[in-house]
């Protein structure tokens, strides 16, 4: 868990110092940026899993109320930094737009489908409550979604003539989307 938070949280940071670089061409001013936003995330994943704890013995609702209060304080901490990252660089709609976006993909991709949704998929597998034709049918939607989606937006943002830096940030993103994905299927096929 810490290596993935650690990944993680590393590539978040990378994402937004491209960010900033493209805003405030400063490699010091994008790079307290990507530590802010390494930082950040390194509490989002290694923080909720302290405060919000069970065990195979608790009973299935109290486990998903557990896993959906640490989804709640990972979503809190992502939207702070995006709001402080937002404020600060004080770029307007078309910033707004990225962070929306890197708040998405946190919040649906790493703390919800990887996060929350992995985890009791877990915890039901390990206490013999799933049905493992229901799993396949959820991984090869999210699969399907996910392909669409990437397909769709990567041939949006590279059909129109654009600065080299929204080029990489796909990249970045496909990566990250890639990584939230296999670590996923990884705890689910893994029991």
């Amino acid at each position: 868990m810490v290596l993935y938070a650690l990944v993680a949280s590393l590539g978040f940071g990378l994402l937004y110092a491209e960010t900033a670089f493209a805003r405030v061409p400063s490699l010091d001013g994008s790079a307290g940026y990507g530590a802010a936003a390494c930082a950040a995330f390194l509490l989002a994943f290694l923080v909720p899993p302290r405060l919000f704890r069970y065990t195979n013995d608790d009973r299935a609702p109290r486990v998903m109320s557990q896993l959906i209060a640490r989804a709640v304080v990972a979503a809190l901490i992502v939207l702070a930094l995006n709001v402080g990252v937002w404020f600060m660089l004080a770029d307007g709609i078309r910033l707004l737009e990225e962070l929306y976006v890197y708040a998405l993909i946190a919040l649906f991709l790493f703390h919800g489908f990887a996060g929350a949704v992995a985890a009791h998929v877990v915890y039901l597998q390990q206490t013999k409550q799933y049905n493992s034709n229901q799993l396949v049918a959820v991984l090869g939607l999210v699969t399907l979604i996910l392909l669409v989606l990437t397909l769709y937006f990567i041939a949006f943002d590279w059909a129109i003539p654009r600065d080299a830096y929204i080029h990489l940030r796909d990249l970045t993103l496909v990566t990250l989307a890639l990584l939230a994905y296999g670590r996923a299927v990884y705890l689910m096929a893994h029991h």
